[in-house]
């Protein structure tokens, strides 16, 4: 195999984004594949990340596979809730590391250059139906005449990831800045 083809340029690719209605809620959803590489160690710091606040890695792992992450971020009219992977992060002094981490991860994605965000066509059109939204398969929330071809590849944009990088980001620090009631 030719080594340059090998090579991952980050830890973090097939960076998708997502709108949606949930139980009645606006809902912002980013999600990507995580990998550890000479960048950096992207899926073994979400897992430290876990390690600093349960015992059980996998209550936050996602079942269609390890190094895939879902963040959603839920705005409710009394409240802002976010989840990592299906599992509601609740803002308090044991979740710090997880909110830190997220924070990190979403300014990291939101400042990428165009050619390190890598995105898998393969993924696209096979894992991507069931992996974008947690728990969602999108295909079936779509009129049946719309082709995975005309949709699937919008929800990769990558001006359209950074700007939802950065929505999710101020989500975050919104949270943050009501638990320190800065």
């Amino acid at each position: 195999m030719d080594k340059i083809n090998s090579i991952n340029f980050t830890g973090i690719k097939n960076i998708a984004r997502a709108e949606f209605i949930r139980n009645d809620s606006t809902a912002k959803s980013i999600s990507m594949v995580l990998s550890d590489d000479f960048r950096g160690n992207d899926l073994s710091d979400f897992y430290s990340a876990i390690e600093k606040i349960t015992s059980n890695k996998s209550h936050y792992q996602n079942p269609i596979g390890s190094d895939l992450l879902n963040i959603e971020c839920q705005e409710e009219k009394t409240a802002k809730r976010i989840y990592i992977n299906g599992k509601y992060i609740e803002p308090n002094d044991k979740n710090l590391p997880l909110f830190s981490y997220i924070g990190k991860l979403t300014k990291k994605i939101a400042s990428m250059a165009d050619k390190e965000m890598i995105v898998n066509q393969d993924y696209i059109y096979n894992e991507a139906d069931e992996a974008i939204v947690f728990g969602t398969k999108i295909s079936g929330s779509l009129p049946d005449f719309l082709a995975p071809q005309q949709y699937m590849p919008n929800f990769f944009d990558r001006s359209g990831v950074k700007t939802m990088a950065k929505k999710v980001n101020n989500f975050v620090q919104k949270i943050m800045n009501n638990y320190f009631n800065v």
